[in-house]
């Protein structure tokens, strides 16, 4: 990736391609952008994600072009989609309807409602400093272990009242997850956490 290129999610426009703070192009639907209201942008290893609230997202690659769109007809469980994020080689992707784990294009499995996730909106997923692959949504924290989603933390570590996470941010450096809560910022330290084995995605 260049330093001078900067790619700017618009609600209406598409992403905006900047460089050295001038436009040099826009990505719209026209281009196989997944919607011109996008959400948020993702930056990833090699693409940045373009999410929207109802057709899925789209993969850019760094000279603007649009490498693939991923929606309900590639297999995700929602086109309403919070979170694009990798682990590895797979890309996880948060929706309204739960997380779903893609691999070289193909999906490997979504985890939703029926595995235990909890809540309306998956808001982040990521590895830890110590590989332990974590899910938050709005209404809980889970770590992947023995193939299964788990509540690592009880309720009473978060607030008892107005219990809704809102943002999520894991900060690498200090092995930390990071929450907004109602009117209240947490912050959990994630080192140490017990665990006999953790799903490797």
């Amino acid at each position: 990736w260049r330093s001078d290129t900067v790619f700017m999610a618009t609600y209406g426009r598409g992403v905006v391609v900047l460089k050295n703070k001038k436009q040099v192009g826009v990505i719209t639907s026209a281009d196989g952008l997944c919607d011109d209201m996008v959400e948020k942008l993702f930056r990833l290893k090699n693409a940045v994600a373009a999410s929207s609230y109802s057709k899925g997202l789209s993969l850019i690659g760094a000279g603007g072009k649009v490498l693939a769109t991923i929606s309900k007809q590639q297999g995700l469980p929602s086109n309403m989609v919070y979170f694009v994020g990798e682990s590895g080689d797979s890309l996880l992707v948060g929706t309204r309807a739960g997380l779903s784990i893609f691999r070289n294009g193909q999906k490997l499995r979504d985890w939703g409602s029926t595995d235990g996730l909890t809540g309306t909106k998956v808001l982040n997923a990521f590895r830890d400093r110590e590989g332990h692959l974590w899910v938050v949504s709005d209404a809980a924290v889970f770590m992947f272990e023995n193939n299964r989603l788990v509540k690592p933390f009880e309720y009473s570590s978060l607030p008892q009242s107005d219990f809704a996470i809102s943002q999520s941010l894991y900060d690498s450096v200090s092995n930390a997850l990071i929450l907004a809560v109602g009117k209240e910022v947490i912050r959990i330290d994630l080192s140490g956490i017990p665990s006999e084995n953790t799903q490797h995605s």
